[in-house]
């Protein structure tokens, strides 16, 4: 590097500091010659004032995160990868350091005072919304909304004025946006609200097939032993393979209608997935005669739970414990689940939760097994977000399948969520049903738009579907992956219920 672009980096440099340590309207050019370690006539050489080192800070900055943006939207061919990469750089975590932050504030007060601040400012504008507006009319045509150009300038206003307005909430730590990681969250969410309202003249069917079938391409869904009575009606609607989960049952006699299940699904051409419950497990000798005799059907793949029991029944407390009783090894088993948490649990710490996860994902690993993660269900899309993305922090490298809640009467469901512990998005669903509870129905279309998109944009580096909770509706929400991955024209679009906006 030449020494004049050291000397204008340490200057620029200096100035930041000086900002951040002063303030602008403190800062002097005398102040920044000195923490530049040099002299007012350097500094004068190569900035006219103090104006003239703001301004070309600023274009310093812009520069980086010009720079960010141009690898970010190379990297994806998606316009909502490239408008995702457009919000990063506007919020990304650069944004977040104090000195950059105080920068900022000089740059947007003084450019109301400076004609110089002022073109490099509205010079920064124009070019953020022909980025936004040329990604935001991409993803509008690509939806099939109608009055697109006037949904464009409404919509770019609309983006561009909330994340400025997130960003100054975050600088000014009130709590809008409490971290900037958030606060892209939060514009995002604002997004997907302005394209529900682009989708309008869509049917429900159209919207979820047009968000969702990439998330439905393999799904997995849990049933009862009621469930089994009603069979024909919905194996039609279930592709080959899929997984089918059993829950876990609390004696031999139950036991032995487990094992009949989990033929019966082999025979139908689906997969059956076995629940084990350690705390529900009497001893070594039963979890024997459980494996032994699923193993003897076919069953290929186990749950592992801890268990919802405040005591064990019997020896084993943990899922730890059925991993290394040997009994999973001396029957051939090559695949276990264990579940996962996107919210606090109620009677376990999230810390806590998420270190026995990575102890007992390391652990099957090191038995040569291999590992899925299945997910309690909630109604928000944040907590599936934040337990994804420390995730792929851990590289684990294991699939994931999202707990969503099926078609379900909304006061049954509410009752389910309870019993399990659900956290805050519980109140999402108390608040859309309010004293319509009993009458309506909970549908999950809106919630698998949103992962869905959220999904598309973070490209995480393991495969992620869902596993469906039913409680009982499972022809009805089978139905509803059917009409995603196969279309509208599916025989049971009339059972389609208006999406819920989350």
């Amino acid at each position: 590097m030449k020494k004049s672009h050291k000397t204008k980096d340490k200057l620029i440099a200096a100035t930041i500091e000086s900002v951040y340590q002063h303030g602008y309207n403190d800062t002097t050019v005398a102040k920044i010659s000195d923490l530049a370690d040099t002299s007012l006539g350097t500094l004068h050489h190569y900035f006219s004032s103090k104006e003239d080192l703001l301004e070309q800070t600023m274009r310093s900055l812009l520069r980086s995160m010009h720079e960010r943006l141009s690898n970010s939207t190379i990297a994806t061919s998606s316009p909502r990868g490239k408008l995702w990469a457009v919000i990063e750089a506007v919020l990304g975590d650069e944004q977040a350091e104090d000195k950059t932050t105080a920068v900022w504030f000089a740059f947007w007060l003084q450019a109301e005072h400076d004609e110089d601040l002022r073109r490099l400012r509205d010079l920064y504008n124009r070019r953020l919304q022909s980025n936004v507006s040329s990604y935001l009319r991409q993803i509008l045509q690509e939806i099939g909304a109608s009055n697109v150009e006037d949904r464009v300038r409404g919509g770019t206003m609309m983006l561009i004025s909330f994340m400025h307005g997130v960003w100054v909430s975050y600088a000014l730590r009130e709590e809008l946006a409490q971290d900037l990681a958030s606060a892209r969250l939060l514009v995002w969410e604002c997004l997907e609200m302005f394209l529900s309202r682009a989708r309008e003249s869509l049917t429900a069917e159209e919207a979820t097939i047009a968000t969702s079938a990439g998330l439905l391409s393999d799904v997995s869904i849990e049933i009862i032993g009621a469930d089994m009575k009603k069979l024909p009606q919905w194996r039609e609607y279930a592709e080959n393979e899929t997984p089918i989960y059993i829950p876990h049952f609390r004696n031999a006699a139950q036991l032995s209608d487990k094992v009949r299940m989990a033929a019966q699904l082999i025979d139908q051409q689906l997969k059956p997935v076995v629940h084990i419950a350690a705390r529900n497990v009497q001893d070594v000798a039963e979890l024997e005669r459980t494996v032994a005799g699923m193993t003897g059907v076919g069953v290929e793949e186990f749950l592992l739970l801890g268990g919802g029991e405040p005591k064990p029944v019997g020896e084993f407390e943990n899922v730890m414990q059925i991993l290394s009783s040997g009994v999973l090894e001396r029957h051939g088993v090559k695949r276990v689940g264990f579940a996962g948490h996107p919210e606090a649990h109620p009677d376990q710490p999230r810390d806590v939760m998420r270190r026995a996860l990575t102890e007992k994902i390391v652990t099957a690993k090191a038995l040569n097994m291999e590992c899925s993660i299945v997910t309690q269900f909630c109604f928000a899309v944040r907590p599936f977000f934040d337990f994804l993305d420390w995730t792929k922090e851990q590289q684990f490298d294991v699939p994931v399948r999202l707990g969503i809640a099926g078609r379900v009467n909304a006061a049954k469901l509410i009752k389910f969520a309870a019993a399990c512990g659900i956290g805050r998005s519980l109140t999402f669903v108390k608040r859309q049903f309010k004293k319509t509870m009993p009458l309506v129905n909970y549908s999950p279309e809106g919630l698998l738009a949103e992962l869905s998109a959220g999904i598309a944009v973070r490209e995480y580096p393991f495969p992620v579907n869902v596993h469906f909770y039913p409680f009982g509706t499972v022809t009805e929400t089978l139905t509803l992956v059917s009409v995603a991955v196969m279309g509208s024209d599916s025989p049971a679009t009339s059972l389609i219920t208006e999406p819920n906006r989350h």
